[in-house]
């Protein structure tokens, strides 16, 4: 038993993150990266990656090497969207 401390008090020992007074410098960076720059990397991700699933589920392109891209753009498409799910909760 530890001496002195009979109490279970809980804090919260990361109030960096929790201040409302941020400068509009970083207000102006969270809006660019937020509401300009992550949808358009994740539109563009999620839509090459379909493209690239489309095109090496072919037929014609059976190859040991194709199938490794495909399963790479198939990975990479999850990453995405679980990114962006993440992202959505996060911010919610």
């Amino acid at each position: 038993m530890i001496s002195g401390s009979d109490s279970n008090d809980t804090k919260c020992i990361c109030s960096d993150l929790q201040h409302s007074d941020y400068s509009p410098a970083y207000e102006w960076f969270n809006y660019i990266a937020v509401i300009i720059l992550l949808p358009s990397i994740s539109t563009f991700g999620v839509l090459s990656n379909i493209v690239n699933i489309f095109v090496y589920s072919r037929e014609r392109m059976r190859s040991s090497s194709n199938t490794y891209l495909l399963f790479l753009s198939s990975s990479d498409f999850l990453v995405v969207i679980t990114g962006l799910f993440i992202f959505w909760i996060d911010s919610a």
